[in-house]
């Protein structure tokens, strides 16, 4: 038998999904290229997943990233 969602199931299932960007989008937090972003994902260095051929990047991947992208900029300017 067919049930509509209520509110409470949309807002649990939200709640459980993983935030993630567009390429393009993370590409614009990291003032790179969109390309430049999908390597990384390629790589393994940013958790990402191809949807329809476009690359989502994990949100919490992104910002690790970029803390360990500072963390390398500070020890090389030392």
């Amino acid at each position: 038998m067919f049930r509509p969602m209520s509110p409470t199931d949309l807002s649990n299932k939200n709640s459980t999904e993983k935030k993630m960007l567009t390429a393009r989008a993370a590409a614009s937090r990291l003032s790179c290229h969109p390309d430049y972003v999908s390597k990384l994902c390629r790589e393994g260095k940013l958790k990402g997943e191809r949807v329809n051929e476009q690359w989502l990047v994990s949100q919490d991947s992104l910002k690790e990233y970029e803390t360990s992208r500072e963390l390398a900029r500070k020890a090389r300017s030392e």
